[in-house]
């Protein structure tokens, strides 16, 4: 009877003890987070925005990697997983390693890593768009690309003289749309001329009427504020600069017919090309040196 007394409280306690203690789920895997992960939609989201920028880029699709890391900053039970670019260029970081998540292997929680902010809920992660700088056009679209997604064939002009480069920029290829609208609102377009360095979108170039100057600066005013505008003998031009883009409006009387232009540039895929340019123009004086 005195056993019983003392062993029934200490079955309650026990059981009691059991009920209540939380239990320890079992770890993901290595395979079972890459799993979770791949499955999510943000992540689906991520690589579709991805695939499409890259497809842009290059005509093809994206070929990437999931590869496991070990980063003692996320803490214990977490997965690194850094998600790379296959075909990237290993000279820009940035172009071979897109993207880190994180998946705490006992919550199945994702996050994505921030080097500056550690770990952020993946719920969190901003799904960027491609931007466009011109109707449907974005920096470094390739000609593949726009062949066979935009529904439109180019016609090629490639401007081999050297004496021709200030204007139409030696090096590059430009290409001119076979029915282009020429219509921007209520201005009336001479042509549009697209520039390519390599097989990328480099530059576009808006060729309008000389006396259209004017309603041209108001309608980028009204677009992009207030430019820097510069006056020269017989020129009027302004300028537009950011980060990515420069625009620039501009007038010149000449003899024969004058016109205006609008010039939309990539300052990244511009300045590879005065790189290139300047490399050319080396190589040229030392072949020429060797003449005589």
């Amino acid at each position: 009877m005195l056993k019983n007394k003392y062993l029934i409280p200490v079955i309650f306690i026990i059981v009691m003890f059991i009920a209540f203690s939380p239990i320890q789920a079992k770890q993901l895997s290595k395979e079972e987070a890459k799993q979770t992960l791949t499955s999510s939609d943000k992540f689906k989201a991520y690589i579709e925005s991805e695939n499409l920028r890259w497809n842009r880029k290059t005509g093809n699709d994206l070929d990437y990697s999931l590869n496991f890391r070990d980063v003692s900053e996320v803490g214990e039970d977490k997965y690194f997983i850094n998600v790379s670019n296959i075909n990237g260029d290993p000279k820009v970081r940035t172009s071979v390693n897109l993207i880190n998540f994180v998946i705490d292997a006992n919550t199945k929680e994702l996050f994505f890593y921030s080097n500056l902010e550690g770990l952020i809920p993946i719920k969190n992660l901003r799904i960027s768009k491609t931007e466009t700088i011109f109707r449907e056009f974005a920096w470094e679209d390739c000609l593949e690309f726009l062949e066979e997604n935009k529904g439109f064939e180019l016609v090629r002009r490639e401007y081999k003289e050297v004496k021709e480069m200030e204007e139409d920029y030696f090096g590059l290829k430009v290409y001119q749309r076979e029915n282009e609208n020429l219509e921007l609102g209520s201005l009336k377009l001479w042509e549009i001329r697209y520039y390519f360095f390599g097989d990328n979108l480099a530059r576009i170039m808006l060729i309008l009427d000389f006396d259209d100057y004017d309603h041209a600066e108001r309608m980028l005013e009204t677009r992009y504020g207030e430019g820097e505008g510069s006056m020269g003998f017989l020129t009027n031009s302004v300028d537009w600069t950011y980060k990515r883009t420069n625009i620039k409006l501009h007038r010149e009387v000449s003899f024969g017919d004058s016109a205006a232009s609008i010039t939309f540039e990539s300052g990244k895929m511009m300045a590879r090309y005065k790189d290139w340019l300047e490399e050319y123009k080396q190589e040229q004086a030392a072949r020429d040196a060797e003449t005589w």
